[in-house]
């Protein structure tokens, strides 16, 4: 059974082997991103600082619900 195991696995090996030397023979640049997937930086910036702004409030508020809920 081992041997069974041994000569699948060499011959994957091989196919990975040879995968990859045919695929990095291909010397064409990956194609460009449309411009439509280029994230808008004002808008990131802002979602982002709007959600840093929300942990900080849930942060903030976290430790006086727990503290009120054991009173």
């Amino acid at each position: 059974m081992d041997s069974f195991i041994d000569g699948w696995m060499r011959a994957i090996r091989w196919l990975l082997l040879v995968l990859s030397l045919s695929l990095g023979c291909q010397s064409s640049p990956p194609p460009a991103l449309p411009s439509a997937y280029v994230p808008d930086l004002r808008t990131t910036a802002f979602q982002s600082q709007r959600a840093w702004a929300d942990l900080v409030r849930l942060t903030e508020i976290g430790p006086r619900v727990i503290g009120s809920q054991g009173n």
